[in-house]
């Protein structure tokens, strides 16, 4: 999410907009960040359910009502989805939906409400795959406002040399010679399918490996 959010930042700010991002901090105090994409970083009291409590969200975007022409909100994010519906923006509002909540069952029942209301109050709604819009409950009834945006990675060629990437490549093939190689990069944490990729692993033959790289919460188990 966040990496989408950057990206669609710094794309708009080349096309002459003018994008500034609030976000939670990981620590209490505030941070604001200045340059061409001005970046807001919300104290956080604490943690429920994976959600950063930022209770100054609140009045930071109520002060923001009459500047902003659009409001884009990433899902799921509990605390700005119920700023959202205490402050009411005049702003378009568009809603990336990168996941449904399938994990904290009795806490959705709450906040499902909430989550519909912003749904139905989105201008647009934007999702990451055909596949992935039509599998999601919450977006069926409003199919009619769904936009598909992939989630995309910037381009190598513009980020790590041309040599660098092979000289990088050849040094991991030389430590599995005669490989066929499966690598998969990403945060080790339940929704990203990794124990997934384990599990089928065993039914690969011996001249195939599969390769994780990354960290998170599930990296010891897996």
């Amino acid at each position: 999410m966040e990496t989408t959010v950057r990206d669609i930042a710094e794309g708009l700010t080349s096309q002459h907009w003018q994008v500034e991002v609030l976000c939670a901090h990981t620590e209490r105090g505030t941070v604001r960040e200045s340059g061409a994409i001005p970046v807001t970083r919300l104290g956080s009291v604490s943690e429920v359910a994976s959600t950063s409590l930022t209770p100054s969200l609140f009045g930071e975007l109520r002060r923001r009502q009459r500047h902003n022409d659009v409001v884009h909100v990433h899902l799921p994010n509990p605390m700005a989805n119920l700023a959202l519906l205490l402050t009411r923006p005049q702003a378009k509002v568009v809603v990336h939906w990168h996941s449904d909540i399938v994990k904290q069952k009795r806490l959705l029942k709450l906040y499902a409400p909430v989550q519909e209301w912003l749904l139905k109050r989105a201008d647009a709604i934007l999702a990451t795959s055909p596949p992935y819009a039509q599998s999601s409950p919450w977006l069926q009834p409003h199919m009619h406002k769904v936009h598909f945006v992939p989630s995309c990675i910037r381009d190598p060629e513009q980020t790590v040399a041309s040599a660098d990437r092979q000289s990088r490549a050849a040094a991991v093939r030389a430590k599995f010679p005669g490989k066929k190689l499966v690598f998969a990069l990403g945060r080790m944490t339940y929704y990203k399918g990794f124990d997934v990729l384990v599990a089928a692993a065993r039914d690969l033959d011996d001249d195939t490996l599969v390769l994780l790289g990354g960290k998170g919460e599930l990296l010891d188990r897996l």
